[in-house]
């Protein structure tokens, strides 16, 4: 299901390597969130965010690099 305010989703780079752990990947994506109306804020799209990053938890077992 797609957030409502999303636009368009755009994947930017794979790295495999140092400080990566063997077998695993780090994987670069850009997110576009719009809403045609408003200029939106961080506080209505970082529950969108969580819930984008709980899901590929979930399901890829992702975890967020800082």
């Amino acid at each position: 299901h797609q957030p409502d305010l999303l636009s368009g989703l755009l994947f930017q780079n794979v790295y495999r390597g140092k400080p990566i752990p063997k077998g695993c990947k780090s994987v670069t994506l850009r997110l576009n969130f719009r809403d045609p109306n408003t200029t939106l804020r961080h506080e209505q799209v970082d529950p969108y965010m969580l819930a984008i990053l709980d899901q590929l938890r979930s399901v890829l077992g992702a975890e967020l690099r800082e």
